[in-house]
């Protein structure tokens, strides 16, 4: 349900004491939850209310009227106080709080102060108590509820009868008091009725009860409920004495201590206390500034340690030690006050842990950030809004600027800003401290330069928090000689690394002082013990990785010399890596190779950059290959293989091709086989302008090859020049290609072979001719399977699926499709996947089995979402928007084809928008709407010579269309109808479209 906007009242509730009470009755307490949980969401839907979120036995719900959820708080008081509890339970006591204001609304969230507020006043109550807010009482005082509750025969009935009549909800007003995280003092109101139990209530639970030193929280806390709730546990726990938080700067450790340290005020009734260490540098300055928290005065003659421990000596304290990471020496020291103060517990914040006994350890990563930067402008906002990071940014943003929020407009750049930004609170919050003056689009621009646009002057903020550099950089200072030295080293690395390649890669002069060098792997555990490195298990190894913002700070600190003997040395190894990855894919196995694939994918790319960047036309040839084959992206298994990729690795061959012609020469081996790559990277489409270049490449191959006279070379040179006339002239495609054949079955390259057949298969396919296309097929199917060739056998497999389908020979097409499937497996390459799903479809619409041609159709979708390839996603928008048509659903068809059309900003013009308005242009002649049908298939045939599309098919099926409709109008008025749309642009006839 959709959350109410505007002024709203937001009540949040718990029950008293719930940790013990699991601790206590186990399982039992299970339905007495159930019970409470009955009762709070009958009451809530009683009185209209929304329930926004739910965690073990706490409520947050919100009212759009402020006497509703006055009257919801008292009756459900009233129920849960006349529920008969099991003995052993006694009476459920629920604390409820509420305030009055208008929330941030972040998806199906409310953010903002007026929550805090709203959290906090239901933090001073107690069990059985409602208070409310200033701001509520001031909306209900001249409008309280008349509640007539019905008494039933219960232990409270017998105390009520002498007043049982009167129904009105009153307001005890209990004065101004201190709030957690709050600056300014409260009014709070209790409420009451006469048929609610007779409970005299302690004071409210305020700050002013315990004594501490907490800072005023100035701004909302932002999610982190996984990383909150464990750290909370880990405090309960009555074993529990040291707590240390550990992460790189900037990840808002500090925040989180002294969140927990405010919820858990309740729990240390001898005072809760934070010390700051981040301006002490020498070890013997630490306990004196705890002491000077606590607000301890030196006592002559004795330690200050052995002064403090005596202090807390059966004192019930927590103590927050913030930035100890340059005083890890004194250690030792919190380690002896400790061992006195038995019923004391710290919270240290650091980023290197104390490596104490009983030490338990907390790493907090960063926020949730979208991961798919491509499809930020296809996904839902609310679900955009989910996000921490987005979260976070919003409501900081939202505070500067009045009216700020999230739109289809802004809600790219800021996804893209959050994930740019890795996450990281501090970076996130810098850069929405510019909202001041720029737009989303603006920020997400200056980024390239992120130590120069993450900066504030912000007096209220710590000088090495007000630039993301001297966050990192007060890490970096921390650091020994040599561990500056490596850690400049891993910048090279691109996506992470595993130990043996940085062994390998990274070099560290001896220590001439001390005569030895440490091992590189001591000093990169260090670097995570220093928490400048993350880590995760990847097939049972550890790989470690730098957030890619302190990857940019350690790159500053590399010497240019420096660099150029370790990026050699990375390309050189990721190179090995690369071949090796190249032929497991190849291989019987290929999905083994998934994994490692992707995580080196990065690192492969970076390597032929730098090749190519060092003009080094050896490595830059010798990445070729694997580029061409899959490693750089691997078009079966990655499935991230779209447009823009397809446009990046084009280019990395274009910069190669004149440095391995200096290099080896233009009429080469070499330099053939680039032009023989390439064209794998232009015929996405079927253009003309795709096909003129990609012959002029193959062409040129073929005279290097006759030249050098190299005929393996000549048939791989053919084959590409035949492929490049497969659109323009398929005749001319065949016979160019069965020359490549006649001379690779010579050359016993059994796997080219099946290529050149496969090829041929499909030729034959486009001529018409089915009998020749199977042929050629089945033989490609039985070299593939006896070379055991999978990605072969996969492929070959949905071809044939596909030749079953033309022939109309349906059972046989889905036996191979399904065969495909199953072949695939579950850690197959997902396009396999998504072709052999999309034939199924065909199948399911053929038939008229529009129920299993939506359900595959809606597994492409989501495959293509997941793979973020926005062209994709818009044929399958399409191909739903088909199924539709065919159904009659028309309304539902529209929408699907303007989902299509909405990305045309994210892939330029593209067919699918062709498609889409085809479709828009049967629709508009079913509804009688003639005009609006002829223009859109007038802007069909503009999308094609746009994009000077050559298939036939296409051109042929627009052609055939625009003649039915002159002839179906008649020639006057389709020739009016088709002037007014070639005066439009494609722009106006998408739009009209979209409108429509």
């Amino acid at each position: 349900m959709e959350l109410p906007k505007g002024i709203v009242t937001i009540i949040f509730t718990d029950i008293q004491g719930s940790t013990d009470l699991w601790e206590k009755l186990g399982n039992k307490f299970k339905p007495v939850l159930e019970d409470h949980n009955n009762i709070l969401r009958k009451a809530c839907s009683e009185y209209n209310g929304i329930e926004v979120r739910f965690e073990g036995d706490s409520y947050m719900l919100a009212f759009t009227k402020p006497r509703d959820a006055i009257s919801f708080a008292v009756k459900a008081q009233y129920d849960l106080s006349n529920h008969k509890w099991p003995k052993e339970v006694g009476t459920i006591l629920v604390r409820m709080g509420m305030h009055t204001g208008e929330p941030l609304t972040i998806g199906k969230e409310y953010f903002g102060s007026m929550v805090n507020k709203a959290k906090r006043v239901q933090d001073a109550t107690h069990g059985g108590q409602i208070l409310i807010s200033a701001e509520t009482a001031e909306s209900v005082k001249d409008n309280l509820p008349m509640l007539k509750l019905q008494e039933s025969e219960s232990k409270h009935s017998a105390m009520h009868d002498a007043r049982c009549t009167k129904n009105e909800v009153s307001l005890i007003d209990l004065k101004f008091h201190r709030l957690k995280g709050l600056e300014r003092q409260e009014q709070l109101f209790q409420v009451t009725h006469p048929s609610l139990p007779k409970m005299k209530f302690p004071a409210p639970r305020t700050l002013a009860q315990v004594k501490h030193n907490l800072p005023v929280e100035m701004t909302s806390f932002i999610d982190r409920e996984d990383a909150r709730k464990t750290v909370k546990d880990m405090l309960k726990d009555k074993e529990t004495r040291l707590i240390t938080i550990t992460g790189t700067g900037g990840m808002g450790k500090t925040r989180l201590a002294l969140h927990i340290a405010a919820e858990s005020i309740d729990e240390f009734p001898d005072g809760v206390w934070f010390v700051e260490l981040a301006e002490v540098k020498d070890k013997e300055n630490v306990v004196p500034e705890i002491c000077l928290a606590l607000g301890l005065m030196p006592t002559p003659g004795l330690e200050p340690q052995k002064q403090l421990g005596y202090y807390l000596q059966n004192k019930k304290t927590l103590i927050i030690l913030d930035n100890f990471e340059q005083v890890t020496a004194a250690a030792s020291y919190i380690q002896e006050i400790f061992a006195k103060a038995q019923f004391a517990k710290a919270i240290v914040t650091t980023r290197i842990p104390l490596n104490l006994p009983g030490e338990i350890l907390y790493e907090l990563s960063p926020l949730s950030a979208p991961i798919q930067p491509l499809a930020f402008s296809i996904q839902h906002l609310a679900d955009l809004s989910q996000y921490a990071s987005v979260m976070l940014f919003l409501e900081r943003a939202s505070r500067l600027k009045q009216g700020f929020k999230m739109t289809k407009e802004n809600s790219s750049a800021i996804a893209s800003i959050c994930t740019t930004l890795e996450g990281i609170p501090l970076a996130i919050e810098l850069a929405s401290s510019k909202i001041k003056y720029m737009t989303p689009q603006e920020i997400q621009v200056q980024l390239i330069d992120k130590f120069k646009v993450l900066s504030t002057p912000s007096p209220g903020i710590s000088p090495r928090h007000q630039k993301l550099y001297n966050t990192i950089d007060w890490s970096y200072q921390l650091l020994t000689e040599q561990e500056k030295q490596l850690f400049a080293q891993l910048s090279v690395f691109s996506g992470g690394f595993f130990l043996e390649a940085a062994q390998e890669i990274c070099q560290l002069p001896e220590n001439v002082a001390q005569g030895f060098s440490p091992a590189v792997s001591e000093l990169i555990y260090s670097l995570k013990d220093k928490s400048l490195l993350s880590t995760k298990e990847v097939l049972g190894k550890t790989r470690f990785s730098m957030l890619e913002i302190v990857r940019e700070y350690a790159k500053s600190k590399l010497k240019k010399e420096e660099l150029k003997i370790i990026a050699e040395r990375h390309a050189k190894y990721f190179l090995k890596a690369a071949i090796e990855y190249c032929g497991g894919l190849e291989g019987p196995e290929p999905e083994k190779y998934i994994v490692p694939v992707k995580e080196e994918v990065e690192n492969v790319r970076a390597g032929m950059d730098w090749a190519i960047n060092d003009k080094n036309g050896e490595l830059a040839f010798g990445y070729a290959e694997p580029l061409t084959k899959g490693v750089l992206s691997d078009y079966y298994y990655l499935g991230d293989d779209g447009v823009s990729l397809m446009k990046e690795k084009r280019q990395r061959l274009e910069r190669a091709l004149p440095i391995i012609e200096q290099t080896y020469g233009e009429c080469s081996y070499q330099v053939a086989e680039i032009k023989c790559l390439l064209p794998s990277f232009y015929i996405t489409y079927g253009f003309k302008h795709e096909y003129d270049k990609v012959q002029q490449l193959t062409k040129e191959a073929v005279e290097i090859a006759q030249k050098i006279d190299d005929k393996p070379l000549l048939a791989r040179a053919l084959f590409c020049f035949g492929r490049s006339f497969f659109k323009p002239d398929p005749l001319r495609a065949k016979e160019l290609v069965e020359k490549s054949l006649s001379i690779s079955k010579y050359q016993q390259d059994k796997r080219f072979t099946s290529r050149i057949l496969y090829m041929l298969s499909v030729i034959s396919d486009s001529l018409g001719d089915t009998k020749s296309a199977r042929e050629y097929a089945q033989e490609s199917m039985k070299i593939v399977e006896e070379i055991k060739w999978k990605i072969g056998v996969l492929g070959s497999l949905q071809h044939c699926g596909w030749i079953e389908f033309v022939a109309g020979n349906f059972n046989e097409a889905e036996k191979l499709y399904k065969r495909a499937l199953t072949l695939n497996g579950d850690d197959g390459g997902k396009l396999t996947i998504r072709e052999s799903l999309k034939g199924l479809c065909r199948i399911a619409m053929a038939q008229k089995k529009y129920i299993e041609a939506r359900k595959f159709s809606e597994q492409v979708l989501q495959q293509d979402l997941e793979a973020n390839v926005p062209f994709r996603v818009g044929w399958s928008f399409c191909s739903l928007g088909r199924i539709s048509y065919a159904e009659h659903k028309y309304e539902e068809a529209k929408r699907f084809f303007k989902q299509a059309l909405q990305l045309i900003p994210e892939t330029n013009l593209h067919p699918f928008a062709g498609d889409s308005l085809y479709n828009f242009g049967l629709m508009a002649w079913e509804s009688e709407e003639k005009e609006k049908a002829v223009i859109f298939q007038v802007g069909v045939d503009k999308i094609w010579k746009e994009l000077q599309v050559i298939d036939s098919s296409k051109l042929k099926g627009i052609a055939n269309e625009l003649a039915r409709l002159e002839k179906e109008m008649g020639k006057e008025a389709f020739e009016k109808a088709k002037a007014k749309a070639e005066a439009m642009s494609i722009d106006e006839i998408v739009k009209l479209a979209l409108e429509d």
